[in-house]
């Protein structure tokens, strides 16, 4: 489940266009269908509610629309959805803009019985950051997930280092400390995945060529940061 903000109105004129409730979004997995929205966050299995750091939050300006993306796997017959969305609001003062971003690829491709694929990716920090939660996202032929920032003075940061990848729990990882990362630092993202029939998780049973998608039989490698950026001052009286 993914969640957005929309203040063009564009959410609204798709759901009125799509017969019954909601909309099919035409790009799953690249944001809500639409341009000029603000992600508020989102659900995966393990996944549990968070607050944002003192002196942040996430703004809703008055007549914005709340857009909920949820990605369904079909079984063939009729089912139910319960999912609910819950926001907290605050009264203190908010100085920083919680922000989400992400790095990943689009480039997987795993071949049927190779217990080693990989994907990687990688992007460089246009601003100063303190960066507050870390959440990786795989499917279920992932294995491993290593993150790591290198500095523009060289330093290397190990930010997380999954060794057993499950995809029946993907919390956000919180840092107890803000981790601060300066401008011109790079994040490289490396994962492997076991597409063979030892992998009990494999869905496909004889294994098959597996390539990025949204369905839980394919694959992904993402990874989620919560951020707030150091040099923005919304003023202690803007909420």
């Amino acid at each position: 489940v993914s969640a957005f903000i929309d203040t063009s109105g564009a959410a609204r004129k798709m759901d009125d266009a799509d017969p019954g409730i909601g909309y099919t979004n035409p790009t799953p997995g690249n944001g809500p269908g639409f341009k000029d929205y603000y992600v508020i966050g989102g659900w995966t299995p393990g996944h549990k509610p968070r607050k944002l750091p003192l002196q942040s939050g996430i703004p809703i300006p008055k007549g914005a629309d709340l857009v909920v993306e949820v990605h369904y796997h079909l079984t063939g017959k009729q089912e139910s959805d319960i999912t609910a969305t819950g926001l907290y609001f605050t009264d203190d003062p908010v100085d920083k803009r919680y922000r989400v971003g992400d790095v990943g690829t689009y480039n997987i491709k795993i071949k049927a019985n190779d217990p080693k694929g990989t994907a990687e990716a990688s992007a460089v920090i246009n601003s100063n950051v303190s960066l507050h939660s870390i959440t990786p996202h795989l499917h279920l032929l992932g294995r491993t997930m290593k993150v790591t920032a290198e500095l523009p003075n060289g330093q290397m940061i190990t930010i997380i280092n999954i060794s057993r990848w499950d995809f029946r729990w993907q919390p956000s990882y919180r840092f107890l400390t803000p981790l601060e990362l300066p401008r011109g630092t790079r994040i490289d993202v490396v994962a492997s995945y076991d597409n063979t029939s030892s992998n009990i998780d494999n869905p496909h049973k004889p294994p098959r060529d597996i390539i990025w998608g949204e369905g839980t039989d394919e694959e992904m490698c993402s990874v989620f940061f919560g951020y707030t950026d150091n040099d923005e001052h919304l003023g202690a009286n803007k909420r």
